[in-house]
């Protein structure tokens, strides 16, 4: 399985939470890690992230956003919920 360091930047703080994940983790799966470890306080509709200023689709994986041999990823995380107009 391949790992790659996540950096995952607070919405609202300058705090980072850094996880070292499987490269075909779900960004959906982003969100309960963060409540798990009590990086963020949870919310209806939970939360969304950014990758160099583009809105994550939380079905992709993080190996969709970053180059093959590319071994970390930084995502800020959005508390607002995104409305498509």
């Amino acid at each position: 399985m391949d790992m790659i360091t996540v950096h995952l930047l607070h919405p609202a703080e300058e705090k980072e939470l850094t996880l070292q994940l499987p490269r075909d983790t779900r960004l959906a799966a982003l969100t309960p890690i963060a409540y798990e470890r009590k990086f963020v306080e949870p919310q209806k509709p939970g939360y969304s992230y950014l990758y160099q200023e583009h809105l994550c689709g939380t079905g992709h994986t993080l190996g969709d956003y970053i180059p093959e041999e590319a071994a970390e990823i930084t995502l800020r995380m959005f508390g607002f919920p995104a409305i498509m107009v």
